[in-house]
């Protein structure tokens, strides 16, 4: 038994056991550790309160991953965080798109991540500068000096949108130093990846780093290209101005795709031994098409197949007979991200353009006393196009026999397609001042965001085939229940657009008293208060058809959120603390809501949290434990309020408080010089009684009415997460031979806070397995050389990542009883080799 249960914990791991994350470019570790064995853990360094401060006297629950942690996990972008590499953080791509994530940590959730101006529970930092949209978090970071994971209430020192904790990733500076690293990847389904990045030598007290990305993948599912002989008209078809610049002609691209460009340059300026300057500039250019999207219930979709028959040709080619002719056959769930799909579907490729400008100024004005400017100004455009296929449609059928039908008319549909656009701009600035003074800390900082978005959105129903020619059929986009053709040049019935301005002021300020007469320093009492202020300012640009209500609608809220915390020393191993939390995600308006336009409160989270942080063993293990008891006002859900067009969805606040228990373990132990071996685990445990969503519901025939419905889970909460895992490492030459397994889990979850179709399989568990090998160090000449084999989803789980009920858009619920749900799986297995030199 002892023997299976090791052999279980070699084949995986949450967390490498030793991490640096430091405050800029990388620094020599304290005198101290410098004495330690290479059987001991190293120190943890991280800036979870906006200073330096190790790991195991932060009275926070804090994951930190550095660059060689990274390196090691094969961590690249912040989506795959989502393999559970801290307890209770759940990350995961919205709806199969890899450019948007939605973070959840300690059940602090969004809905809907991809709403212009629409709040996650989580702040995101990228140098310290916040990151307003969802969309664009889960591109490739490319050169990382290390990502922080702040678990619970930050509403202190990280403001608004804080309310389950903060994820911050800082890039590395450059050294002044002439050098840099080539690294080079190709792996299956035509994986290519490299990068460069390039450090100049130090000139006039100026550090300059440049560095640039190429990854690319062909998609995870092949579609069906239109059988031979027929011509899928596509020169002069788009998408209309109004609503999109589309970047590329409709067409059928495989599903899964992606292709990210990105280049950065960092300059750090040192006039003085005191004064540091730092600007870097990134873009990043993504196409990219989402992930196949699975039916997991439901009736079988009419198939193209039967199309063949003589005695259906009139069928297919009229709409009065595909609306009579929906589905046959009996519930069947698809294949998770299958081969190939079930019939062509148009599937044009989406694109995400990232650029950004960050300037860092700190100013050590005394040995004690620090002020630091921290100015970001960033854009954002995404062009979002998501074919649904059989996953979530009224007609699924490409008729073979219908391409003699009269000139003009429709022949045929696949899948709902929506469309999704936003155009961002954003610019915050933070002041801070940092400073020690005798046996007090304190930290006070003002801070300023503005943020300007468009954001437009529409759905067809089907995508329909209009017969050109005998042998040509042109893609229409086709309005629900409109079989006449509406043509995609044309303003369409759902399309709608929307601008909206935030403005938020915020003052902070955060003080530790540690008296040195009392207990001989070991106690340390912490107090902290925000204040902000959100303005925010919504206007309608076109209306989607049946809309009313007002065009304009304004959010206006300030409020004051504290923090407290007791901390206790009680051996130079042992730390122990109690903190009290507070933090909110800033309200809004329900932008997609064709019905009104209403505004929501914002979203309130009070945490108590108990917690031990301990190191045992002469060092050679760490253990950390944090409890805590989390109560959350007015959650925002969103949810679809029409019945025919699932472009209309309004965002409420439940009603009732959410209450959420929970306990965190992480664990690190140096088994020896070569072997580490680490764990993680977490329990929630959510109660709700009483809690309602209500809000406005269309019922797809001009009539409406106020609906309410019991929540009967809490999304994105497993009760239970696992990591764990072992490093290897061992001398060949002088080289280093190394080995690295992780496994984690994640229990049935689900993305709702309702159940719509009961039985639906979008109760969810989640598991993975990955490793890697290879040998690091290798002398060749002035440089060092790495060669790594890889494998993600070694077992190939096809788990399902992202799910939801499809009820009130299935047209056989009212026919048969048997509602169906749609899905996206977690990636597929992928493996290869990389290499790297650095000079």
């Amino acid at each position: 038994m002892r023997s299976s249960c090791t052999l279980a914990l070699l084949c995986s791991v949450a967390m490498p056991s030793v991490v640096l994350a430091q405050e800029s470019a990388p620094t020599s570790p304290p005198a101290e550790a410098e004495t330690r064995s290479s059987s001991q853990l190293q120190d943890i360094v991280v800036t979870a309160q906006r200073r330096s401060e190790s790991l195991q006297r932060v009275p926070l629950a804090v994951t930190a991953l550095d660059a060689r942690a990274l390196e090691t996990k094969g961590i690249t972008n912040l989506s795959n965080l989502s393999t559970s590499v801290a307890p209770g953080v759940n990350i995961t791509q919205f709806a199969g798109t890899p450019s948007t994530l939605a973070f959840n940590i300690r059940g602090a959730y969004s809905s809907d991540p991809g709403i212009g101006l629409a709040e996650q529970g989580v702040a995101v930092y990228q140098d310290g500068v916040p990151l307003g949209r969802a969309v664009g978090t889960g591109i490739e970071l490319g050169d990382i000096e290390r990502i922080e994971l702040l678990r619970g209430p930050q509403g202190t020192l990280f403001g608004r949108n804080a309310e389950g904790g903060a994820v911050q990733f800082i890039t590395k500076r450059p050294t002044g130093e002439a050098g840099g690293r080539i690294e080079l990847q190709a792996g299956n389904f035509n994986q290519r990846r490299a990068m460069a990045v390039l450090e100049l030598p130090k000139f006039a007290n100026i550090s300059v780093k440049l560095s640039g990305l190429v990854d690319r993948h062909d998609g995870w599912t092949r579609n069906i290209q239109p059988r031979e002989g027929v011509d899928f008209y596509q020169p002069g078809y788009r998408l209309p101005e109004t609503a999109f610049k589309q970047e590329k002609s409709g067409s059928f691209e495989d599903l899964g795709y992606k292709n990210q460009r990105g280049f950065r340059v960092a300059v750090q300026w040192e006039p003085t031994p005191n004064f540091t300057a730092n600007y870097s500039y990134d873009f990043s250019d993504l196409n990219y098409t989402v992930s196949y999207n699975s039916r997991t219930g439901g009736r079988v979709p009419s198939s193209y197949a039967w199309c063949l028959n003589p005695a259906y040709a009139a069928t297919c080619a009229s709409g009065a007979g595909i609306a009579a002719n929906i589905y046959y056959g009996t519930p069947s769930a698809q294949p998770r991200n299958p081969k190939y799909v079930d019939a062509p579907s148009y599937y044009p490729q989406s694109s995400n353009h990232i650029r950004g400008h960050a300037l860092t100024l700190e100013w050590e004005a005394s040995d004690n006393l620090t002020f630091k400017s921290i100015s970001g100004l960033r854009f954002l455009r995404e062009n979002g196009f998501t074919n649904l296929g059989t996953g979530q449609v009224f007609v699924q059928t490409i008729p073979t026999s219908a391409f003699g039908a009269n000139i003009g008319q429709v022949a045929g549909f696949t899948g709902t397609l929506a469309l999704a656009g936003v155009d961002q701009k954003q610019f915050s600035q933070e002041v801070q001042m940092i400073g020690n003074f005798g046996d007090l800390k304190l930290t006070a900082g003002l801070f300023y965001y503005y943020e300007r978005v468009f954001d437009t959105r529409s759905s067809f129903f089907a995508m329909g085939y209009q017969v050109i020619n005998p042998t040509t059929l042109r893609p229409l986009a086709l309005t629900p229940f409109d079989f006449g053709g509406t043509l995609a040049d044309g303003l369409t019935a759902s399309l709608q657009k929307f601008r909206g301005a935030a403005h938020s002021y915020a003052a902070y300020t955060q003080v530790t008293y540690t008296p040195s007469s009392v207990l001989d320093g070991r106690l340390s009492i912490t107090g902290g208060l925000r204040y902000t202020k959100d303005k925010k300012e919504f206007t309608r640009l076109r209306a989607a058809a049946g809309a009313f209500g007002a065009n304009e609608s304004l959010f206006d809220r300030d409020r004051f959120d504290p923090a407290a915390i007791i901390a206790f020393q009680a051996t130079p191993t042992l730390n122990l603390y109690a903190r009290y939390a507070r933090a909110y995600r800033a309200g809004g308006t329900g932008i997609r809501n064709k019905l009104a336009l209403t505004t929501y409160d914002p979203e309130v989270n009070t945490t108590y949290e108990a917690g031990v942080k301990s190191q045992l063993f002469d060092n050679r293990v760490r253990l950390n434990v944090a409890a805590f008891h989390s109560i959350i006002e007015n959650s925002q859900v969103s949810f679809q309020n029409s019945g025919v067009d699932p472009s209309s969805t309004d965002t409420v606040n439940m009603s009732g408080n959410v209450k959420i228990d929970g306990v965190e373990v992480e664990a690190q132990a140096q088994i020896s010089e070569n072997f580490s071996m680490n764990a993680g685990y977490s329990y929630m445990h959510s109660s709700f009684k009483g809690a309602t969503v209500t809000g406005l519901v269309s019922d797809g025939l001009g009539g409406t009415s106020l609906v309410s419905f019991p929540v009967v889970q809490v999304p994105f909460l497993p009760k239970n997460q696992v990591n764990i895992g072992a490093d290897y490492t061992h001398p060949v030459g002088e080289a280093d031979l190394f080995a690295h397994l992780e496994y984690s889990y994640q229990s049935a979850q689900k993305n709702e806070p309702r159940d719509l179709v009961g039985a639906l399989a979008a109760d969810r568990s989640l598991s993975q397995f990955n490793g890697r090998i290879g040998l690091r160090d290798i002398d060749v000449g002035a440089s060092k050389l790495s060669i790594e084999l890889y494998g993600y989803n070694l077992f190939n789980k096809r788990d399902l990542a992202y799910a939801y009920g499809i009820g009130s858009t299935d047209f056989t619920v009212g026919i048969r009883n048997d509602p169906g749900g749609s899905a996206y799986t977690t990636n597929p297995r992928t493996f290869g080799l990389l290499g790297k030199v650095s000079f």
